[in-house]
């Protein structure tokens, strides 16, 4: 009788120190470094967060998480007129801009838009337009 072999590879499961670090991640948005090192990787290791993030084991535990958040911001958007007037521009604008953060940092995209360059070409104060 020979037993089939699974393959770990295609269904891979993050390690405890990976689930932790996306705990701290969500916990706390900041730095992957950062979480990574407080969930037990060793200071090296936390140097290079690309290692964690771009593993199949972390992107496959992250990916449902991201869907929640990418709906629940898609909610807050669609809600977001009310909870101006109740809430104030930046308190209600706060909570969207935190879960986007979030699906970057487990997305392991880009957090910050250093790439963005914007040239003031000219300014009027006496135009109160904008």
């Amino acid at each position: 009788m020979m037993t089939k072999k699974v393959d770990k590879r295609k269904n891979p499961e993050p390690s405890i120190r990976a689930k932790r670090a996306i705990k701290l991640i969500l916990e706390n948005p900041g730095s992957i470094g950062e979480a990574m090192r407080k969930a037990g990787y060793s200071p090296n290791t936390a140097k290079n967060p690309k290692d964690l993030t771009e593993s199949k084991a972390f992107k496959a535990a992250a990916v449902p998480i991201i869907n929640q958040l990418e709906n629940e911001i898609q909610r807050a958007i669609v809600s977001l007129p009310d909870k101006i007037d109740k809430a104030g521009y930046g308190e209600a604008v706060g909570g969207i801009e935190k879960m986007q953060k979030l699906v970057e940092l487990l997305g392991g995209r880009e957090t910050e838009r250093s790439g963005w360059n914007i040239n003031v070409v000219s300014y009027d104060e006496s135009d109160d337009s904008i």
